[in-house]
């Protein structure tokens, strides 16, 4: 395999990471993966609110 491969591996695999990354911070923060079109719970999932009771 030349360097060219490596480099190309590399960044296949760097941009895999950084998309689960991503996908795991939005879960974390309560926001779905993907639009609300077609999903069963569509309007009924769990959402953080920002707002703070006072």
């Amino acid at each position: 395999m030349s360097v060219l491969d490596w480099v190309l591996i590399g960044l296949i695999a760097l941009g895999t990471v950084m998309a689960v990354r991503s996908l795991i911070k939005q879960k974390k923060s309560g926001k779905c993966c993907g639009g609300c079109q077609g999903c069963a719970f569509s309007g009924k999932c769990s959402k953080k609110s920002d707002s703070k009771p006072e």
